[in-house]
Formats: structure tokens, C-alpha cells, sequence
């Protein structure tokens, strides 16, 4: 029995894709990316109520897998969002720039979060709290573009609701508590990545007429979304410069 619903399970499709003569469309994602953003986001909340902040400065393995795990999640995020951008000769030439462009944020995106993997070994056990923490905020509002926006041939724009739009600006509010309440930072992140889980499967999107403000509100969020990247590889790449500038003049001396 258990199986056969392995087998069922893993020949459904990563998407489900639905059009109609009209132009309503939209997709979404199945139980794969669902589960794995959650899980993603939990393993790291409970390792940091098991191990507590001390355990994770001094045990490198846990410190890894607290700063690994979400990242990875965060790769096969993009990419599949990659995968699922096909041009289309109807398109036009405006819709197909905006693809392409589309396209090459997401699969940079997508090697990204893998290539900060492997800088791990260069960051000091201080600075993985706030980068780990940063990476799981860029994970939630990648999963809020995942579930709530449409890339898809005939059309691009936001599939979601008010409710949505407003669940995914929140993001930005609460990464303020990320330095002074980091448990609650994390909790929170959870609860919104089970909401979005709960919202798609007991009341998923139906077929969404084109509109202006639902493309205006799609750009708007993927320049957040890109702004956030830029910014966190930015944070990255200075925290990584620092360590290796103090290495050098350890050496010097």
C-alpha cells in the first residue's frame, strides 16, 4: 500500500498548470515544496530550542546543518520557479523581455544560496545566527512568491488575495524582530509558511482574470524580493571579507 502511494506520489507533476480560452490562469505548487519550506524552517527553530545559542557556537556540525538547511530549500525554491517560466511565441515583446529577465534573476537566484554553502567554512560561529536568520526570512518571501504569484506563459501577475498581499508584507515588518527576538522571529516564520500551506490546500487559487494592478503588484514584489537578495548577499560577502581580512593580519603578526 504505502508503496503504491509512493509511486502515485511521485509521478504527480511539480505543477499543476490551468488555462482557458479567456487568458484566466494560474499555477501551483504541489505537496513536495509545501512540506519541504516548512520543514526547512522547523528544523532550524527546533535545533535552536533543543541545542540552545550556546551549542550552536561551539558545535560546528549543528552550527552547518542550522546554516545549510534552509539554503538548500532555498536553491530548489528558485529553480523550480526557473522551470516553470516558458516563452511563448503569442507573447509580447514586452511579456517576453520581462521573462527573460525573469529567468536569469531566478536561475542567479537559484546558484546563489548553493555557492554561500560553501563559504560556511570562512564565517566565524557569531556571524551564523544572523546570516541563518537572514536566510530563513529569504526563504519565507521566496515561499510567498512560490504559492502567491503567476509566471506562466500567457500571463504575469499576482494570483493571490488581499489576504495574501497582506500576509507577505508582513515579512518585511516582522525582520525587525530578527535581532532582539530571534526565537519569536523564527516562530513566526513557521506559522506564516503553515498558513500559506493551509490557505493553498483548503482554499486553493481559482482561474484569475488579467489585470493591470495584479501585474503592477507582481513586479512590485519581485523587486522586494531581488532588493532582499542583493542586500543578504551583500551582508554575505562583508561578513565573509572581514573574516578573511582578520585571518591575513593574524598572519602578518
Amino acid at each position: 500500500m504505502s508503496s503504491i502511494f509512493i509511486t502515485e506520489l511521485a509521478s504527480t507533476p511539480m505543477y499543476t498548470y490551468h488555462e482557458n480560452s479567456k487568458r484566466e490562469s494560474y499555477w501551483s505548487p504541489d505537496l513536495y515544496s509545501h512540506l519541504g519550506t516548512s520543514i526547512s524552517i522547523l528544523i532550524p527553530l527546533l535545533m535552536f530550542l533543543i541545542f540552545g545559542e550556546n551549542t550552536l557556537k561551539d558545535n560546528s556540525f549543528i552550527r552547518f546543518l542550522f546554516f545549510a538547511i534552509p539554503l538548500l530549500q532555498l536553491t530548489f525554491l528558485n529553480f523550480c520557479l526557473f522551470s516553470t517560466i516558458n516563452n511563448s511565441n503569442t507573447m509580447s515583446i514586452f511579456h517576453s523581455i520581462l521573462h527573460s529577465v525573469l529567468k536569469f534573476l531566478l536561475i542567479l537566484f537559484s546558484i546563489l544560496p548553493f555557492l554561500l554553502i560553501f563559504m560556511f567554512p570562512l564565517l566565524k560561529p557569531e556571524n551564523i545566527k544572523v546570516l541563518s536568520s537572514s536566510s530563513l526570512f529569504l526563504l519565507s518571501i521566496t515561499y510567498f512568491f512560490f504559492t502567491s504569484l503567476s509566471p506562466i506563459p500567457s500571463t504575469i501577475q499576482f494570483s493571490g488575495s488581499a489576504i495574501d498581499a497582506l500576509a507577505g508584507f508582513s515579512l518585511l515588518l516582522i525582520f525587525f524582530l530578527k535581532r532582539n527576538h530571534l526565537l519569536l522571529f523564527h516562530l513566526f516564520l513557521f506559522l506564516f509558511t503553515l498558513f500559506k500551506f493551509l490557505r493553498f490546500k483548503y482554499s486553493p487559487p481559482k482561474n484569475i482574470e488579467t489585470t493591470p494592478w495584479r501585474q503592477i503588484l507582481f513586479v512590485l514584489i519581485f523587486t522586494v524580493l531581488t532588493v532582499v537578495y542583493l542586500f543578504i548577499s551583500l551582508l554575505f560577502f562583508l561578513f565573509i571579507t572581514k573574516n578573511l581580512f582578520s585571518l591575513a593580519v593574524k598572519k602578518i603578526l
